[in-house]
């Protein structure tokens, strides 16, 4: 009955902490989920196996009529039955926040790591980066408490439980497909390391390319959603390590150390000591870890590579793995905590570990809410512009939008219209290197009236922006915000070609006469 007890409270506690930080502010923390609960919403009311869309008029997108996210978009359906969707956002959101902490209490607890219900918060409140990203209604959470609860199943568990878990990750997020078996593979090293039933380790792999393949193809146009995640990952890739001055959203820069250690340093003061005390360990293997079960040495080291691994990613590739090294580190800390600091080392060290928890708490509060002040998106977004088109236009009028990152906001507002691109701008590159410079140009509000298909523009090669619209984009408005594109919108008031068709003070309409 106690432990039964303990676990309510655990729930209870996971339920109301997320609650709690989803309604503190009205703000959406990620504009993305607005297009995603959109699309959910689309499969509800009309057919879950059509994933046309031409919504994203010049992109990629469009033309192979895939959906990259379509099982998160099935796992979202459910919350489109509320009346009003941006409470559905936020109802997603505290499940499946609070769905993470569970699993990660779970996993704690399976491995019989001292003090399970309690690491979970620690983890909540490490890094406010990261919680910021525990807010965001993405597939990234999913992947993250599949992927935690896959290296606990690839330790001890059955192969079932492997190839489900394996298959679940790639269905909800096809562009990690190679987390799970990379996760696998390392499992199978570590069993190899220490000849420990490397067998079943070779078989729990094989188990995670057979659940990987499944997830990956379980879906409506599986072939085009794959080249849609070869675009979005290894294409992206390459043009990042380009010297082309593309658009990429912020989360796909490396995270500068500087910012790494003003929003990091408290959970590096447990990430850190871990590393050496770990390394210790190894060091004087036959007095820690010949009294450690091969298992639980496989657990460590496991989840100590991998938060190794996402923390080298999120400084030199993209900072959106941030929250995975986060993850892992914490149940990495937690093991090393819990297993390896020596007994007499051990009442000290969780007096340390409960005042960084105390020094978390309100650190992480007060930074989170300058994010949703600063960085997230106040719920009514674009939305008085988008109807205002979905009143005053026919269906499929193609509105250029100035910003890629209109598009999640236009569309969860407006679907009458189509609009110029959205989501990963390489999307627009790849269906017309030629069309995506036209846009790069007037985003980025370099000249006003003139644009170019290059990356660089030139007296030779710049064309006037009104053409540009008319004849290339086939444009029928023109959508800007004031505070983003000056120059373009002094341009547009003084030109007789473009009608001034609605302003509220913030965004401006235009149409293309």
């Amino acid at each position: 009955m106690a432990i039964k007890r303990n676990w309510l409270y655990f729930l209870l506690g996971t339920l109301l902490i997320s609650a709690f930080f989803h309604f503190r502010s009205p703000n959406i923390p990620d504009p993305d989920s607005l297009y995603h609960l959109r699309h959910a919403w689309l499969y509800r009311t009309g057919s879950m196996v059509d994933t046309g869309f031409p919504w994203t008029y010049y992109s990629v997108i469009r033309l192979l009529g895939a959906d990259l996210w379509y099982g998160f978009h099935l796992f979202l359906t459910p919350f489109t039955y509320f009346g009003d969707l941006l409470f559905g956002n936020k109802a997603v959101g505290i499940f499946m926040t609070a769905g993470l902490l569970l699993i990660f209490g779970w996993i704690l607890k399976r491995h019989q790591i001292s003090l399970p219900f309690f690491w979970p918060f620690i983890f909540f409140f490490s890094v406010p980066n990261a919680l910021f990203q525990l807010l965001m209604v993405r597939p990234h959470l999913l992947s993250l408490a599949l992927s935690i609860a896959l290296l606990s199943v690839l330790i001890s568990g059955s192969w079932p439980a492997v190839f489900l878990l394996s298959a679940l990750i790639v269905f909800f997020h096809l562009s990690f497909f190679w987390i799970a078996p990379g996760i696998a593979f390392l499992i199978f090293l570590l069993r190899i390391f220490h000849n420990h039933n490397w067998k079943l380790g070779l078989a729990n792999f094989l188990w995670v390319i057979v659940g990987t393949a499944l997830g990956a193809l379980l879906r409506p146009e599986p072939l085009a959603a794959l080249q849609l995640v070869y675009i979005q990952v290894v294409k992206l890739l390459v043009e990042k390590q380009s010297s082309l001055p593309l658009l990429f959203s912020r989360e796909l820069a490396p995270l500068s150390f500087g910012t790494l250690f003003q929003t990091s340093f408290l959970f590096l003061i447990l990430w850190v000591p871990a590393i050496f005390i770990s390394v210790w360990a190894l060091y004087r293997s036959r007095l820690i870890f010949s009294k450690i079960v091969p298992e639980v040495k496989i657990f460590l080291l496991g989840s100590g590579f991998l938060s190794l691994v996402f923390f080298l990613m999120s400084v030199f590739i993209a900072r959106r793995s941030y929250i995975f090294w986060v993850a892992f580190g914490m149940i990495f800390s937690a093991g090393v905590y819990g297993y390896l600091l020596p007994k007499k080392s051990q009442n000290f060290g969780l007096m340390i570990i409960a005042i960084i928890f105390l020094l978390m708490v309100p650190y992480a509060i007060y930074k989170n809410d300058i994010g949703m002040r600063t960085a997230a998106l106040p719920p009514d977004y674009l939305k008085a512009p988008a109807l205002w088109l979905g009143d005053n236009s026919n269906p499929g009028d193609i509105v250029f939008n100035t910003h890629w990152d209109n598009f999640s906001a236009l569309f969860f507002w407006n679907q009458t219209n189509y609009y110029i691109g959205g989501m990963d701008p390489i999307f627009q590159y790849v269906y017309k290197p030629e069309l995506y410079w036209k846009f790069h140009h007037i985003s980025k509000d370099e000249f006003g009236d003139l644009t170019c298909g290059e990356a660089v523009c030139g007296r030779s090669n710049t064309e006037d922006v009104y053409k540009v619209l008319k004849e290339d984009f086939k444009a029928k408005y023109i959508l800007a915000e004031k505070r983003r594109n000056p120059n373009l919108l002094a341009f547009l008031n003084q030109d007789s070609r473009f009608e001034e068709s609605f302003n509220n003070g913030k965004e401006m309409i235009f149409l293309l006469k």
